[in-house]
Formats: structure tokens, sequence, C-alpha cells
């Protein structure tokens, strides 16, 4: 769980800000879905599992 929420960093950095970050996030789980949003995909295909 946290390398997924530490790629949440990640992304927020790319996108330069807070207002960037959260305008694409919910604007990508309005249009795709949660699950299928890109920035959730990212996230889960970054996961370390032990």
């Amino acid at each position: 769980m946290l390398s997924h929420e530490l790629r949440h960093v990640h992304q927020y950095e790319q996108a330069g800000s807070a207002e960037a970050f959260l305008s694409r996030y919910i604007g990508e789980i309005i249009q795709f879905g949660y699950l299928d949003s890109p920035y959730e995909v990212d996230a889960r295909d970054h996961e370390i599992t032990f």
C-alpha cells in the first residue's frame, strides 16, 4: 500500500501542483471509473508486495 501511495506522490510532483493533480485525478475517475482511471492503474502497476 505504501508503494501505491508513494506513486501518487510522484504523480502529484509530476503534475506540478495539488490543483493540477486533483483536477486530473478526479476527471479520470469521472471518465474511467476509479479502478480504470490511469492514475490508479499506474499506481497499482508500481505496487511492491511482500
